[in-house]
């Protein structure tokens, strides 16, 4: 950013100065019950400047008085105080008013006597903030302009120094804010909302930056504006209005400089790597103000750097959501699209317009040319295709097109089509095959894509050039996936359910120390495996439904279990990423043992390693709740994902589960138990439980005994059973 840009402020009264006309003054308050000495004073000080400003007295001849002055906006400098007015210590009491009531930090205290025997002047410095403290016959004229200038040079310098704490904390926040800005727009949006407020000018202006158009030319755009500037977003430069704005801001770019004209201003900004902006400002002040000038310096490496990182961002963005050939939308940016729309409860067309022979087609012509045709189609469709439509490139030679409205159909597209293409005066007719489906509360876009996927290919299969709407007989798998999701969401509503639970053994002794309570689905007289439903259940958002109905039934069903037992067992509930994201989880842990009068040592919780994708301070945070409630926590499926050993240590972990997949391998000839002997040995040292979780075998169990594994679980001692089964099991082991 240029320097011209610190050059262009007047001078303006600084805080803590008021004016007298035209001219700033430092203001005295002068606090006294004898009118002959602010007679007396005034007149010592008649005439008298300090630092090139008069002073403007004012008088207080009772403590009332004197807080009808503290109370209003006034800037005071100095206060000459009366130590003993309407009591001995009324002058003293005024002092804590002044800095704890009035909040008056910064104004400078003079205390003045007659009477110096009521207050000794070391005792009454040290404990009050006090500039000076002065008897009154040793204030002559001389003396008291003395004390007078050495308290408003200190008053000046306070300021001076609050000023500037507070303008390097708004730059610091302004800075921290802008770093969150992606995209140029909300960051340009940014940037005039914490230049305005750094310049104490409204929020009116654009930002103008060089933006390329479809065809890769390059030319001032505007990328943000506000206040009544606001409709020119997205516009040419050529098309702002009034003609001022347009000058300033090219004149700025050409000479790449601020330029300032009465109160209007564009500033200039530009980047290491040659990013070049240009700010407007309606109504900005003038002043010459030197910390204002440093904050700006601060500020401006700010922008600058903010500026990159912003290009940087919006060049990973368009490699990840941008076709590079087309320079329209990709695939990932088409589900995200749909994904939006489907989070807002919007309805639409989704469509896929797939090329037909295009293969051949590019075979016969090479890929260059290829490309290029592919690049002739887009333009006539980015042109042709109503405003509202959304254009994305899905495949190869395939579209993906989303109409909010509804109304776009497969013939409307076919007739973009009906005209051939003309590459280099070669003209090709192409024709397309399309696939649509309306968005109408599908799970997710992946889901609404794979439908007009599917719509796509049977039209395929029909004739090329046809057009066939989505189905539900398409595909059988979809059907059962739509129909068991249905299922279940009542299922889940109805608390239609159940629970079995499978014994944990001590493997030394053989006897039960815990359960797991497992959900279990019977529809229709058949029981759906758990690895068909419970995906349903995250992909259409039951899983948190799910978690809190297990959660519940099974303290309810521990409870009743423990009731007749002498050592009472712990059961282990499940927990899901999306139970653990719950702000409300833990209370809802809480209230849910508090319900079911159960012992929190009771219950244990199992999470998986792919907690770690949480932010570490709030998991941190949320385990220790969970500890202290005297909750066990469980890591299930240990060794299987992402685990951080650092953040394994710090959390309120009780025990490590070997996953099946590390217990299969002790049933080969010889055992392979590297990964159990290694998460027995980290578990050692971090002074936690493990449960071997998949044990099916003899010689399973009797490997992870000799190894020093505590517990184990699996078909070898017992499957999962109802509650009924499994009372009775427990009994026969009694």
């Amino acid at each position: 950013m240029s320097d011209d840009l610190l050059d262009f402020f007047d001078d303006e009264p600084d805080a803590g100065q008021s004016t007298c006309g035209e001219m700033p003054v430092w203001l005295i308050l002068v606090v006294d019950d004898e009118p002959d000495v602010h007679a007396s004073t005034k007149l010592a000080l008649q005439g008298l400047t300090v630092c090139g400003r008069p002073l403007q007295l004012l008088h207080a001849h009772s403590a009332g008085e004197a807080r009808q002055y503290l109370s209003g906006p006034d800037p005071i400098a100095v206060i000459l105080l009366d130590v003993v007015m309407e009591s001995e210590q009324t002058g003293l009491d005024m002092v804590r008013e002044i800095r704890e009531h009035f909040g008056r930090k910064d104004t400078r205290i003079v205390l003045r006597t007659g009477q110096p025997g009521y207050a000794p002047e070391l005792e009454v410095i040290q404990r009050y903030d006090i500039n000076d403290y002065k008897n009154k016959n040793e204030l002559n004229r001389t003396r008291l302009f003395t004390t007078i200038t050495t308290a408003v040079r200190t008053f000046q310098q306070i300021q001076a120094l609050d000023k500037s704490r507070q303008g390097l904390e708004m730059v610091l926040q302004a800075s921290r804010q802008l770093i969150n800005r992606q995209g140029y727009r909300t960051f340009a949006e940014g940037v005039i909302t914490q230049l305005a407020a750094l310049l104490n000018a409204p929020e009116e202006g654009v930002v103008c930056c060089h933006r390329a158009d479809e065809y890769g030319d390059s030319f001032p755009r505007i990328v943000a504006a506000a206040g009544a500037l606001a409709d020119f977003v997205g516009k040419s430069l050529d098309n702002v209005e009034p003609a001022q704005i347009r000058r300033l801001v090219e004149r700025a770019m050409r000479r790449q400089c601020t330029v300032v004209e009465e109160n209007h201003a564009a500033f200039f900004f530009r980047s290491p790597i040659g990013q070049e902006m240009v700010v407007y400002l309606e109504h900005a002040e003038h002043r010459e103000d030197e910390i204002l000038q440093a904050l700006l310096k601060v500020f401006s490496t700010s922008i600058v750097t903010c500026f990159d990182n912003v290009a940087h961002l919006e060049r990973l963005r368009e490699i990840a959501y941008q076709d590079a050939l087309l320079q329209v939308p990709n695939r990932q940016a088409f589900l995200a699209h749909l994904d939006e729309q489907l989070l807002a409860a919007r309805s639409g067309r989704v469509l896929l317009a797939d090329i037909d022979q295009f293969a051949a087609i590019n075979d016969m012509l090479g890929t260059e040319r290829g490309d290029q045709l592919l690049k002739v189609v887009t333009r006539r469709l980015r042109h042709k295709l109503p405003e509202r439509c959304y254009l994305a490139r899905v495949a190869g030679d395939t579209f993906g097109l989303f109409d909010p409205g509804g109304m776009l159909s497969p013939e409307d597209i076919a007739a973009l089509f009906a005209e051939p293409f003309d590459l280099n005066g070669q003209k090709f007719a192409l024709s397309i095959t399309t696939g649509w489906v309306g968005l109408d509360g599908q799970a997710n876009a992946a889901e609404v894509l794979a439908q007009a996927n599917m719509a796509m290919k049977h039209a395929k299969l029909q004739a090329r050039g046809a057009a066939l709407c989505y189905q539900p007989d398409f595909a059988d798998a979809l059907q059962r996936r739509v129909e068991l999701a249905q299922a279940l969401r009542e299922a889940v509503e109805s608390r239609s359910l159940m629970l079995a639970y499978q014994p944990k053994v001590d493997l030394q002794t053989g006897r039960c120390v815990g359960l797991e309570a497992l959900a279990r689905w019977q529809l229709n007289g058949q029981f759906i495996s758990p690895a068909e439903f419970i995906p349903i259940t995250e992909a259409t958002g039951l899983i948190g439904a799910l978690g809190d109905w297990v959660l519940e039934q099974a303290l309810v069903d521990i409870s009743g279990l423990n009731s007749s037992r002498q050592s009472p067992l712990q059961v282990a509930v499940n927990v899901s990423m999306a139970q653990l994201e719950d702000e409300a989880f833990v209370d809802k842990v809480h209230a849910t043992l508090a319900k079911a009068v159960v012992p929190a040592t009771w219950l244990e919780l199992e999470v998986t390693e792919s907690m770690a994708a949480m932010d570490a301070g709030r998991l941190q945070a949320l385990l220790t709740r969970i500890a202290e409630l005297g909750i066990s926590v469980a890591v299930d499926d240990f060794g299987t994902g992402f685990s951080s050993l650092g953040q394994l240590e710090r959390m309120h972990l009780t025990t490590l589960k070997i996953d099946k997949c590390f217990v299969d391998k002790l049933a080969l000839e010889p055992p392979d138990g590297r990964m159990c002997s290694v998460i027995l040995q980290m578990a050692g040292e971090l002074n936690l439980k493990v449960v071997a979780e998949g044990i099916e075998y003899e010689n399973q169990a009797s490997w992870l005994r000799q190894a020093g594994c505590q517990v184990g679980q699996g078909f070898f001692f017992a499957r999962p059973m109802l509650l009924d089964e499994l009372a009775q099991w427990l009994e026969k082991q009694a």
